[in-house]
């Protein structure tokens, strides 16, 4: 079949011709910074659609996490077929900034009102990409082993358990700030903080054998356990964003399988020197005060974790509380697991949706670190570890207790959007 080429009449003027080049520019490299920071695939695609529909263009975007592919076409009829502007790019680094998140939505706002022309949106991107990270690596570290103690409190452990988890904590998080810098260690992170949660489990074994030892693995690991990424993909794929949630999805399952094989080649060891792997002792269940305490604390351990700018930080621990409220409310009404965490995700989207109107910025602002503290990712490798102690069919059930509690979290968050929209395109 012969190419269409444009008649003189279909071709467009060369300043119109630069306005669209210049600005397929401006949003093709704001695509990959807000999927660089976190910003989910469907909330992308709808904001730079509009961006371009405000400028007189015609947009079709498909992104996934790890690239975007994007046209810009002119809208008036009469240049339906002249072609398209083409931009194509690739996001080889990740990380949850909700500070840069915001950011980027004021330049979103500037570029999708008229405020900022596309020469002063590449000088706010050019701002925003050298900044320098908002909290200190020191303040991360902390978080990281704030943020093991605290679960390990909420999963059951006496204050020996909540103190070695805590320990775990910083130095996986310290270990993985030193890998993830090299580009040859970066997919070590997940594997070495598996060895050194085994390590941590096998030395706490030997010192005190009557320590219960699941709360200690699961405080160890909830900082990378991969429960948001799995929560994220199942929301993708209810958005009707197949391949990206798809990749998501598998994400969390190579996250899941790196921190398995860190922990049972430790276990593997274990055996082989000890002659037999201690149980996998549960934690006694924490009084409601303590489980509230420990979610609070969590919850503003997280804070620095994913960089939450100070005038939000408050939002967003309110929110977590109000998630973890909901769920453990309807938890104790006899409706626990999915319709536990369906509650708790749909009062934390509500109030996230409510927030993003209230003060014009990002749902995922407030949503992130709210839902972070339901989300199944310790349940999810709780599942998975059965398998290292001969029980493959306890883990296969396990496993798919943990896609039903993530599939009602996406669902509340879907019910949420449909109730009480955040009028924001991020």
């Amino acid at each position: 079949m012969d190419p269409i080429v444009p008649s003189a009449e279909q071709r467009l003027p060369p300043a119109q011709c630069a306005e669209r080049e210049a600005l397929a520019d401006a949003l093709a490299r704001l695509g990959r910074m807000l999927l660089g920071h976190g910003c989910s695939t469907h909330r992308l695609e709808s904001a730079l659609h509009y961006a371009a529909a405000a400028h007189g263009f015609h947009a079709e975007v498909f992104a996934v996490p790890t690239g975007l592919w994007m046209s810009l076409a002119q809208a008036d009829e009469g240049f339906t077929h002249a072609a398209p502007t083409v931009r194509l790019v690739r996001v080889q680094q990740w990380s949850i900034a909700l500070d840069r998140l915001a950011a980027l939505d004021g330049v979103f706002n500037g570029i999708a009102d008229g405020r900022l022309d596309v020469r002063g949106a590449h000088a706010a991107m050019d701002a925003i990409q050298s900044r320098a990270p908002r909290h200190h690596t020191l303040w991360v570290v902390l978080a990281g082993g704030t943020a093991s103690a605290s679960a390990a409190a909420a999963f059951g452990a006496r204050p020996m358990g909540i103190l070695l988890a805590g320990l775990v904590g910083l130095i996986s998080v310290a270990l993985g700030v030193q890998l993830g810098r090299r580009g040859r260690t970066r997919l070590l992170v997940d594997f070495s903080a598996g060895v050194v949660v085994g390590l941590a489990a096998w030395a706490a074994g030997e010192l005190d054998p009557t320590l219960a030892r699941k709360p200690l693995v699961l405080g160890g690991l909830i900082v990378n356990v991969p429960g948001l990424s799995l929560t994220a993909g199942l929301s993708e794929l209810a958005h009707k964003n197949l391949v990206s949630g798809t990749a998501r999805l598998l994400d969390a399952t190579m996250v899941f399988l790196s921190l398995l094989f860190g922990v049972g080649s430790v276990w593997a060891l274990e055996r082989a020197v000890s002659g037999a792997l201690p149980p996998m002792t549960e934690g006694l269940p924490p009084s409601l005060w303590v489980a509230g305490l420990a979610t609070i604390i969590a919850g503003v351990a997280f804070l620095p974790l994913f960089s939450v700018h100070p005038r939000d930080a408050s939002a967003a621990v309110i929110g977590g509380l109000i998630a973890w409220g909901a769920a453990i409310t309807t938890e104790r009404a006899g409706l626990a697991g999915p319709a536990a965490a369906f509650v708790g995700a749909l009062a934390c989207g509500l109030f996230a949706n409510l927030m993003a109107r209230l003060r014009d910025r990002p749902a995922q602002v407030f949503l992130v670190p709210a839902i972070v503290l339901l989300v199944p990712g310790a349940l999810g490798f709780a599942s998975i570890d059965r398998a290292l102690y001969g029980d493959p069919a306890g883990g296969v059930a396990g496993a798919l207790q943990t896609l039903m509690v993530a599939a009602a979290l996406a669902l509340g968050l879907v019910f949420a959007n449909a109730a009480v929209p955040p009028r924001k395109v991020l």
